[in-house]
């Protein structure tokens, strides 16, 4: 279905033009192997700084990039801030979105019996991507044998169904609402990236009220009553 041909390759970065032979629609995929010294990674992200990416529509970048993006992708404290700052720097200026793995904190282990694990491999996608291909997912198999871990990446156009949060308006009346929500919003965790903050404060502040209001069992169920009368007397009204 799919015709592949390289576009751009340099020491790090090899893109590959996909047409779809059926739709006649195409994509842009970038596979990244990123290097391990410190004294490359400059040039590194100077040269995906310098892509041609003119016509990219629809653009993928996977692969090892041999960097992360904050201290929490590694199991043990330590790493350089600076290489954290220029990775972050560069998926900014390049307006890329970062699809996570589901289910995997990290993808690279140094096999030890004490193991560092770190998360080196990154699928980032641009935003015509992720509106293009809204359902796509990274699934991590089993690592049986390599040091880093595989994974597949799956994609589609159907929207997937989101879980629908009700906000009731009885709970801003309760004493602690505000208190609950000022718990859940401040422990929520800081990301270099404004944006990924934000959105990860909504959703702990979301999770929390969700577990909150699991302690009105007894106004719900007098909610449900005070309208089950209201249905009752609505049918002896007519």
């Amino acid at each position: 279905m799919f015709s592949g041909n390289v576009i751009q390759a340099n020491a790090y970065c090899v893109t590959v033009k996909f047409i779809n032979r059926l739709g006649n629609n195409c994509f842009f995929l970038s596979n990244i192997y990123g290097p391990f010294h410190a004294s490359r990674k400059l040039a590194f992200i100077t040269g995906l700084l310098n892509l041609d990416t003119t016509g990219f529509e629809d653009w993928l970048l996977v692969g090892d990039f041999n960097l992360y993006r904050s201290a929490k992708d590694r199991n043990k404290a330590g790493g350089d801030a600076g290489d954290m700052q220029m990775f972050n720097d560069a998926i900014s200026d390049l307006e890329l979105v970062d699809i996570p793995f589901s289910g995997r904190s990290f993808t690279w282990s140094n096999m030890q019996l004490v193991p560092l694990l770190i998360k080196l491999d990154w699928v980032l996608c641009n935003s015509s991507w992720s509106l293009k291909y809204p359902s796509t997912s990274v699934q991590p198999p089993s690592k049986p044998t390599s040091d880093h871990t595989p994974y597949v990446i799956n994609f589609g156009n159907s929207i997937p169904r989101a879980c629908i949060f009700r906000f009731e308006n009885h709970w801003a009346d309760h004493p602690d609402f505000v208190k609950t929500v000022e718990l859940h919003w401040n422990s929520s965790p800081f990301h270099a990236n404004a944006a990924r903050t934000i959105s990860a404060k909504f959703k702990q502040t979301r999770i929390g009220l969700k577990q909150w209001r699991k302690g009105f069992q007894n106004v719900n169920k007098l909610l449900h009553n005070c309208d089950w009368v209201l249905l009752l007397l609505d049918g002896l009204e007519e």
